[in-house]
């Protein structure tokens, strides 16, 4: 989120979407049975940009159904029925995407960008990854690869700072704890700030 606040503060006026895991959309909207526990996330989330909050502004054509079946799931959440929630998710989906074709600028991370409503509906050109260095090369592959029409790739991290962190031992010993960035670490330009 440092790069969000960043790009934020230039006098640039890009729309600017932040999309969050699915485990943290639950947290600050549950749907019923999925309802993840847990104290509010609102003051880490970047409430203006994340998704999931900007689908329920008054800007987003679908925000008056979604705040609604908010609503409802709180109040009455046992007579909430299947198809009721079917309907709530699709809705959720049509708002999202109309949101995500409307960005200039979609940050999130490695894995998170294998949602399925990314892969659908966006043209990526160009992908930074931040923090390279504490990611695993198959975790910064993941949006390299789902995106067909990229122009540039940029990897952003303290080459000499921390590595990513891998359990795993049977992981380990494949040498699945090197991030992308090792293999570029020569041909690093360092930036002094």
């Amino acid at each position: 989120d440092t790069l969000a606040n960043q790009i934020m503060q230039c006098n640039m006026s890009p729309n600017i979407i932040r999309i969050y895991s699915e485990e943290i959309e639950q947290k600050e909207f549950p749907i019923l049975n999925n309802h993840v526990t847990g104290s509010s996330l609102s003051s880490a989330v970047m409430v203006d940009i994340a998704l999931h909050h900007k689908i329920r502004k008054s800007t987003n054509q679908f925000s008056d159904s979604i705040q609604e079946q908010d609503m409802l799931l709180q109040l009455y959440p046992d007579d909430i029925g299947k198809d009721q929630i079917d309907e709530y998710k699709a809705t959720i989906k049509k708002a999202e995407m109309s949101e995500i074709i409307e960005a200039d600028i979609i940050l999130c991370t490695c894995v998170t960008s294998a949602r399925q409503q990314l892969r659908q509906n966006t043209n990526v050109q160009q992908i930074i990854i931040d923090d390279c260095n504490l990611c695993t090369e198959p975790e910064s592959m993941t949006p390299i690869i789902l995106n067909l029409n990229l122009q540039q790739v940029t990897l952003l991290g303290d080459s000499q700072g921390l590595k990513p962190l891998v359990h795993n031992k049977a992981a380990r010993l494949l040498g699945l704890q090197t991030s992308l960035m090792e293999p570029y670490v020569d041909k690093t330009v360092d930036l002094k700030i």
